[in-house]
C-alpha cells in the first residue's frame, strides 16, 4: 500500500490490536501493519517515528502529535451496521478496508477477491464475503465473533468465517 494512511487509521489499528493493554511491541504493531497491506519499509518508517527507542508503541505516542481527540472514524459516518457479533475494532478495520476498496473503483467481483484475500491475511482462513444490492437471505453457520453485516451507499456488505469443524 503505497498511500499514507491517515493518523486516524494508525490509531484505529492500534487499537484493534491493543484492546485492553497500554503499549505494545514495535514488532507487533509494524507486523500488523504489514498484514493489512503496507509494505514493510513503510511500516517500518511509522514505527520508528512512534518509537522512542524503548521497542514499545504507546497509543498516546500515535495521539499526541496527530491532534487525535478521540476514537472517531470519518470514514465509517456512512455506515450502518446491520448486524455483528464481532468485536467492534476488528468490525471497524474490516469497513474502513472496504471503503478503501469502493475508492479504487474495480469491479464488484474484484472488490470481493481483495477483501476476502486482505481478511485471510490478517484474520487467517476461511472468511467469506458477499454483497448485495437487492434482495438477499442466507443461512449459514459461521465462526463465533466473525459475522458482520452492514449497509453502504445502498448496498450491503456482509463478512463471516466458516467454522472448522472434523469429521467424526
Amino acid at each position: 500500500m503505497a498511500v499514507e494512511p491517515s493518523p486516524e487509521k494508525l490509531v484505529h489499528f492500534y487499537d484493534e490490536l491493543t484492546e485492553a493493554q497500554a503499549s505494545i511491541p514495535t514488532r507487533s504493531y509494524k507486523e500488523f501493519l504489514i498484514k493489512w497491506g503496507y509494505d514493510a519499509e513503510q511500516a517500518d518508517r511509522l514505527c520508528s517515528r512512534l518509537d522512542k527507542g524503548t521497542g514499545v508503541i504507546h497509543r498516546k505516542d500515535l495521539c499526541k502529535p496527530n491532534e487525535i481527540p478521540s476514537n472517531t472514524l470519518p470514514a465509517l459516518r456512512d455506515i450502518q451496521i446491520l448486524n455483528s457479533d464481532m468485536n467492534q475494532k476488528q468490525a471497524e478495520s474490516i469497513m474502513l478496508y472496504v471503503v478503501d476498496v469502493i475508492r479504487r473503483k474495480k469491479s464488484k467481483k474484484d472488490q470481493l477477491e481483495d477483501l476476502k484475500k486482505r481478511l485471510e491475511e490478517v484474520y487467517g482462513r476461511g472468511w467469506n464475503c458477499y454483497m448485495t444490492d437487492g434482495k438477499f437471505y442466507s443461512v449459514c453457520s459461521h465462526e463465533a465473533g466473525t459475522s458482520l453485516v452492514f449497509l453502504l451507499n445502498e448496498m450491503v456488505y456482509g463478512v463471516f468465517r466458516t467454522p472448522y469443524t472434523s469429521k467424526h
